[in-house]
């Protein structure tokens, strides 16, 4: 996806989180969830594919992404969340040895 069509993109999903708002789509991304749940359980025991997956996991980012929106573009403390969180995941896999 080049620069130009990753702006586009991130326009759209804020016009969609304008036009539904956040109780509407916190109740899509609670289903989009679930929808994400049910095919990477079908992934893992072999009853669905792959492909489903990644759709439902873009489904996911889409909603995540407005709320990043709603949440006055926070990537940058969500990032640095997930950066603190991944880090106290590796110092507990370093434990387990």
């Amino acid at each position: 996806m080049t620069d130009l069509e990753k702006v586009r993109l991130k326009a759209d999903e804020i016009k969609i989180a304008g036009h539904y708002g956040k109780v509407h789509q916190a109740l899509k991304l609670f289903e989009e969830c679930g929808e994400l749940e049910e095919a990477l359980r079908g992934y893992i025991n072999g009853t669905d594919t792959k492909e489903h997956a990644i759709e439902e996991i873009a489904d996911v980012e889409v909603v995540i992404d407005q709320f990043k929106y709603y949440f006055l573009n926070c990537e940058k403390q969500v990032n640095d969340v997930k950066r603190a969180k991944v880090d106290r995941q590796l110092l507990r896999m370093e434990a387990e040895k």
